[in-house]
């Protein structure tokens, strides 16, 4: 893991925007590893619950930027939190329908 994260500082490796969640599993498919990486460092966490809460926690506290692909699920854990949050329609529509 610290090679790939080094690899990322360098320049050498793309990873997707940060935080981000990255689960490291064995060659069996069992998951050996499951970390939060902020700042090219890993945060290691016990269940991908807990690796949520803070990924999420670190945008929040950041005021960060949603990832584009993944603002309709954010947006719709915004409203968990907050139901005043700015969210686009769509998500809120579907928010209501649960309630």
């Amino acid at each position: 893991m610290e090679e790939y994260l080094s690899k990322k500082k360098d320049g050498t490796l793309k990873l997707p925007q940060q935080p981000f969640i990255l689960v490291v599993r064995g060659g069996d498919g069992q998951i050996i590893r499951i970390c939060v990486i902020v700042e090219y460092s890993a945060i290691h966490v016990l269940s991908v619950r807990k690796a949520f809460d803070i990924l999420y926690k670190n945008f929040y506290v950041f005021n960060l930027e949603y990832p584009a692909a993944l603002q309709p699920l954010y947006g719709f854990i915004d409203l968990l939190y907050d139901e005043n949050s700015a969210v686009s329609n769509s998500v809120r529509e579907k928010f209501n329908l649960l309630r």
